[in-house]
């Protein structure tokens, strides 16, 4: 069975340019045929059995309102991409990458690292000066995204860093130096060793690390201190610290590089050695108390980064991770690998050896896969529609390039938003039936009309209520302004003003009893038992008097 990897969405915007490849036949044309596929748009799908309006595709030519036609001629180019050449194939004129130039859009140099599409399993490639870099799918691995599975995942443990290391093979754990094993297994008795008391007068200490000029002033002390340093840095290889009583600087190394006797001569120097001042004392200009650390791999017994990679195993012993290019116990010999021996690709695939000379992939007819090869679909009955182009994607899965007119599955609709009617800034938004798509516009506040074509004045749809007054502002973008009338506010005056909140006295001008009662844009009196009038302003005595 064929699988599809969809042309997921018609964009909302003309399209870029069409596919530069042959498109495979059968060429089949649009319902209500304009030619060249054309579409016929808009029509009367009810009734209707001819075309009165053609839109025609890029690199195609509108020879009236319901005929649109391929170019047969060169002069001018119907190629509208930069690095396009055009050439006549069979009559009809095809644009396809200009010499020297590859790739969908012709927008690749045949020169680049990645024209040759060495990222599989669809990773990302780009190119620099020094080649190229595939960025790998999730669940892919390797230099050319040529492993599947995560080796890194719950590898190392004890706080371990897991890296891909020999071309991004093979996973290493880097450990706290708290512990160590393959896996950060096991925790490490840390232990420092006196080498013992050197005359430093004359050193340079030109390749050593400076920790500290102060507070440190014996040797224990800077050994401790290379302790701390390596538990904070722990991809330090340093194993050798040097405690200078000549610079009052306590400094570590990969190496001892000190090796006479302090001044007080030879017997002095041993007899310092032996009661251990050196070592422990305060030192003074002209000795220097050096210790170790027992760090098994910090000579890098197994080589450099791309031989071998030592881990610890014992507190006396270590082990090297090789390259699969390499063997031996420190991984000093040459191995003999054979990717492709036993690996087939299909009749019509061969197996080729990656870059890193250590696996292997497919060479399909168009794609280079980790799988065997399988016909190309696109050759069995092309599946996109309307001059779309098949792309073979390996595996048996295929995606469809489409002419500018069309998008979807295989090509099978026509985006309506092509021929983007919409006008003063308004957004095309698609409907998609099957070949019946239609479309509206989404208008700014400035614009209306189904295209957006009239200009909006806000007052004409009434929008102040309650008896206000609507002024029109000319923008862009338009707007408007509402004059409320005292009992009404907000925008729109449609949000009703409190006045017994906001004037505490109504009502109560000759009644202190009254109550005011707001209502929906108005409010009014309950006076009390010997008051009346709509403001409580008269006397119930009054009225009786007067009757």
């Amino acid at each position: 069975m064929l699988s599809l990897v969809q042309n997921k969405e018609c964009f909302l915007r003309l399209p870029e340019n069409p596919p530069k490849t042959h498109q495979n036949p059968p060429f089949q044309d649009t319902p209500y045929d304009c030619g060249s596929h054309g579409y016929c748009y808009p029509s009367n799908r009810s009734s209707s059995t001819t075309c009165s309006s053609c839109t025609c595709p890029d690199g195609t030519t509108q020879v009236s309102d319901t005929e649109c036609a391929t170019a047969t001629s060169c002069s001018p180019t119907p190629c509208t991409g930069n690095n396009e050449q055009c050439n006549l194939v069979e009559g009809e004129a095809v644009c396809s990458c200009a010499d020297g130039y590859t790739g969908t859009d012709c927008d690749m140099l045949t020169s680049d690292p990645c024209s040759t599409e060495p990222c599989l399993q669809n990773g990302d490639c780009t190119s620099d000066s020094n080649g190229y870099t595939c960025t790998c799918d999730s669940g892919y691995y390797g230099e050319q995204c040529q492993y599947s599975g995560d080796p890194c995942s719950d590898y190392c443990s004890n706080g371990g860093t897991c890296v891909l290391v020999f071309s991004e093979t093979t996973p290493y754990c880097e450990c706290p130096f708290e512990y160590y094993g393959k896996t950060c297994q096991t925790s490490r008795s840390i232990q420092t060793t006196y080498v013992g008391c050197y005359d430093d007068s004359s050193a340079t200490f030109s390749d050593y690390h400076v920790y500290s000029t102060s507070g440190i002033t014996t040797g224990d002390d800077c050994a401790d201190a290379l302790v701390t340093y390596r538990k904070a840095n722990p991809t330090s290889d340093y194993v050798i610290s040097t405690m200078s009583g000549t610079t009052g600087q306590c400094m570590f190394s990969t190496t001892n590089t000190l090796t006479t006797a302090p001044s007080q001569g030879l017997l002095g120097g041993l007899l310092s050695a032996l009661l251990a001042t050196c070592s422990y004392a305060s030192l003074s200009s002209g000795s220097a108390s050096v210790y170790s650390l027992n760090d098994l791999c910090a000579s890098e017994p197994c080589g450099d980064a791309e031989t071998g990679e030592c881990y610890q195993t014992s507190a006396s012993a270590y082990s090297c991770l090789c390259s699969p290019l390499k063997t031996g116990t420190t991984c000093s010999s040459d191995a003999t690998l054979t990717p492709c021996n036993g690996i087939d690709c299909g009749v019509t695939g061969t197996c080729e050896i990656t870059d890193d000379q250590i696996g292997y992939y497919c060479k399909c007819a168009n794609t280079n896969q980790t799988t065997e090869c399988v016909s190309d679909p696109c050759l069995i009955d092309n599946p996109c529609l309307y001059g779309g182009t098949c792309r073979d994607l390996g595996n048996g899965s295929y995606s469809c390039d489409c002419l500018n007119l069309y998008c979807q599955t295989n090509c099978s609709t026509f985006n309506p938003c092509y021929i983007n009617k919409c006008v003063n800034g308004g957004t095309c938004s698609p409907t998609y039936n099957l070949l019946d798509s239609t479309f509206t516009c989404e208008c700014d506040s400035s614009w209306k009309g189904e295209y957006c074509e009239e200009e909006r004045f806000y007052c004409d749809e009434t929008p102040c209520k309650n008896n206000a007054t609507c002024e029109d502002i000319i923008g862009p973008p338009n707007s408007y302004n509402c004059t409320c009338t005292p009992q009404w506010q907000g925008q729109n005056c449609t949000e009703d003003v409190n006045e017994c909140e906001n004037d505490s006295t109504l009502c109560k001008t000759k009644d202190s009893g009254a109550i005011c009662v707001n209502t929906n844009g108005s409010y009014y009196c309950e006076c009390s038992a010997d008051m009346f009038g709509t403001q409580c302003l008269y006397s119930e005595f009054l009225r009786e008097v007067l009757s």
